[in-house]
């Protein structure tokens, strides 16, 4: 059997082996149950990747700002002490 996994947006062949072949309804349903209990772990961990990787984004490009602001004060520094000795 052939089907579009919902999860993965890929076709996907559900049934590769004959042990798998569900003989009854609830065991199809089992099945199909376990599949998206799985698709819903991997959303969970995407949602989760993608924060943490808008946080440290949001965090680096925050710090190059502080580095240049930094880097200004240090060069205003330098020239007054450059002045005053």
């Amino acid at each position: 059997m052939f089907a579009l996994c919902m999860c993965c947006s890929s076709w996907n062949f559900f049934f590769a082996t004959t042990d798998m072949v569900p003989r009854d309804e609830h065991q199809l349903s089992a099945i199909k149950l376990q599949h998206n209990k799985e698709c819903k772990g991997l959303i969970e961990q995407i949602r989760y990747l993608k924060a943490k990787f808008t946080r440290e984004s949001s965090l680096r490009f925050a710090l190059g700002y502080q580095k240049q602001y930094l880097a200004v004060l240090l060069s205003k520094f330098q020239k007054r002490s450059v002045f005053t000795q």
